[in-house]
Parts: C-alpha cells; sequence; structure tokens
C-alpha cells in the first residue's frame, strides 16, 4: 500500500481519513472530519471546510491556465472582468461531497453542501453558491457565478461568462454557446438565467440571451432570443407556449428550498 504523502507546510483538522497514494502539497488547509479518497492530489490553493467527503482519482486546486502556461487571454477580456477571483484558493465549503474524478481548479470559490456527480471539471474563476450540484461528466468553464441551490445536472458544459441564479434547474445534456460566430475573440456573451428557472433536457441556449426568472425551456427546445418571466417555451425555434402559474411556482420554489 502507498502511503499519504503530507508535503511541508500543511494545516489539518482532527479526524482526518487519508486514502493510499494521497498527496496534500505544501499550503493546504483542511478541516475536521474530512475524507479524502485514494490516489487524490491536494494542492496548496484548497481550502477545505470540515466535514468534505472527497473521492478517489480528484485534483482539488488544479492550476490555472494563466500559472500553468502563462497565458489567459479571458484574465484580459473587459467582459469577463467581473468574474475574476483575485485570491488563487481553492475554497470547499463543509459538508461537500467531491466525487471521484473530480477536478476543481484554483481561484474557485464553492458554498457549503456542495455535491458533484462523477468526473465534474470546475475551472478557474468560479462561484458557487451553498448546496449546489454539478453533475457526472459536466463541465464549468470558468468564469461563471452559480447561485445557492442550483443544480446542474450530468452531462451539462457551460462556457465562460454564464450566470445562472438561485434555485436553477438544468437537466442532463443541455447545452449553452458564448460566441455567436464560432470566431475567436467574439466569445465570453454567456446566457443570464435568472432565479428558479427550469431548463428541459437537451435544451439549447444561444449566445448573450436573458432566460427570465421562473421561466421553464422545454426539452429540446432552441432558444434564439430572450425568454420572459414565468414564460414556458417550446419549439424549434423556441416559442411561448403559455406562462408559470404563480401556484406552479411557489410549489417549485418550496421544492427548491428543501433540496439537501
Amino acid at each position: 500500500m502507498r502511503r499519504a504523502i503530507i508535503e511541508g507546510d500543511v494545516k489539518l483538522g482532527d479526524g482526518i481519513v487519508l486514502g493510499e497514494g494521497v498527496i496534500i502539497r505544501s499550503g493546504a488547509v483542511i478541516g475536521d472530519n474530512v475524507e479524502i479518497g485514494p490516489y487524490t492530489i491536494i494542492y496548496g490553493s484548497a481550502r477545505i471546510g470540515d466535514n468534505v467527503k472527497i473521492g478517489p482519482q480528484c485534483i482539488v486546486g488544479h492550476p490555472s491556465k494563466k500559472e500553468l502556461i502563462g497565458v489567459d487571454h479571458s484574465y484580459t477580456d473587459p467582459k469577463l472582468r467581473s468574474f475574476v477571483i483575485e485570491d488563487a484558493a481553492t475554497v470547499i465549503g463543509e459538508d461537500s461531497v467531491i466525487r471521484s474524478g473530480s477536478v476543481i481548479y484554483t481561484h474557485v470559490v464553492i458554498g457549503r453542501g456542495f455535491n458533484t456527480g462523477h468526473n465534474a471539471i470546475i475551472r478557474e474563476h468560479t462561484r458557487i453558491g451553498e448546496r449546489c450540484l454539478v453533475g457526472s461528466n459536466s463541465v464549468l468553464n470558468g468564469y461563471s457565478k452559480v447561485g445557492d441551490r442550483s443544480r446542474i445536472n450530468t452531462l451539462v458544459a457551460l462556457p465562460q461568462s454564464m450566470i445562472i441564479g438561485k434555485g436553477v434547474f438544468i437537466a442532463p445534456m443541455a447545452t449553452f454557446s458564448d460566441n455567436k460566430y464560432s470566431i475567436p475573440g467574439y466569445g465570453n456573451e454567456g446566457a443570464v438565467i435568472e432565479d428558479f428557472v427550469r431548463i428541459g433536457i437537451g435544451a439549447r441556449i444561444l449566445p448573450g440571451l436573458r432566460i427570465g426568472r421562473g421561466s421553464i425551456v422545454g426539452a429540446a427546445a432552441v432558444v434564439t432570443k430572450d425568454v420572459p418571466d414565468k414564460a414556458i417555451v417550446v419549439g424549434n425555434p423556441a416559442r411561448v407556449y403559455k406562462y408559470v402559474s404563480d401556484e406552479d411556482l411557489q410549489k417549485y420554489i418550496e421544492a427548491v428550498m428543501g433540496w439537501r
């Protein structure tokens, strides 16, 4: 069995459980009752809260693009300035679960009660609120914000510049674009998803759009223009089918507040 390796100045809380082959780099700070699975690497940027469980073969604190190769054009893009997290830390809130194969970069701040599926990737300059989910094989490409209690399910890829409100549900295989012309330099115009939006399986959201509070995007819908608050849109291109009732929206909000 390969023993865990703890390098240099690491702050470890009480009740830590380390799997075989774990590597913890100098500078890491790990709270109480944290479990780290076999062959996971914890970089020195990590700030891990109490009662966190990290599965096998994860990477926490992976160097950002700028730190790794010295160049990141997104960092200087004025459209992304508000997303930049200057502190080169990887903050994971207490009571979180990071499942096997997941990679979380530096310049990331994640609230308490966070969960990933397997092989989730969260890139630099991402803020995620409390009690959120990023599903298996989903990718957050950085420079984005996700509100409290939002769920990004399996096989979802978010481009840079996305803003997702609180209580948003994104079903598997929904896709988003931030570049209308697919030309380098024209991107970073992701959608704004307001609070308590529900997005169906396989929906496609084009760049620069605003999806209004409490709205629903139907399965496989192709959204080409802004969606009004509480509208239900379906089809290709998506059109308003009807509107969410106040009672239905309140029922959804109450369900969101019960998510654990």
